[in-house]
């Protein structure tokens, strides 16, 4: 199974497509509230500074991450960046991290190996959202609702 990977292009959201303005800013609040839901009761907030650090992408750019951590791989995290250009930027970064953590978790726990190869990692304008669960579809799909 493949890394859900999705690009999202200026989409019909109201904005003006000369200028990238988007009459409606995204509710990252509530995407990221919804993505946390599908990670598991056990995630918990990890701080902007480390979730830089474990994608090595700059501090400003993380939005939110919470993480189960231990014997799951479950995880939540949107950033906001720049401009589009640096989103895709970091979504190269994200998709990384998920394939070298696929790896890791590979041979002792297998299961959760599956979540990191099958995980949502999603781009639309400025924004990126990953979601490591076991429902990497709904995860796409609200991404997809959330974000345009």
């Amino acid at each position: 199974a493949a890394l859900l990977t999705l690009s999202l292009g200026a989409c019909g959201n109201g904005g003006d497509a000369a200028s990238g303005a988007s009459s409606a800013a995204p509710d990252l609040d509530g995407l990221f509230t919804e993505l946390s839901a599908l990670c598991g009761e056990a995630a918990v907030d990890i701080d902007p500074a480390t979730a830089a650090g474990l994608y090595g992408v700059e501090e400003r750019e993380v939005f939110a991450c919470r993480a189960a951590g231990g014997v799951s791989a479950g995880e939540a995290t949107v950033f906001q960046c720049a401009d589009e250009a640096r989103a895709a930027e970091v979504l190269a970064t994200a998709e990384t991290r998920l394939a070298d953590q696929a790896e890791s978790y590979a041979d002792y726990l297998p299961e959760e190996a599956v979540k990191l190869q099958n995980a949502a990692a999603v781009r639309s304008g400025s924004v990126v959202a990953v979601c490591v669960c076991a429902d990497a579809e709904k995860a796409a799909e609200l991404i997809r609702n959330y974000l345009g």
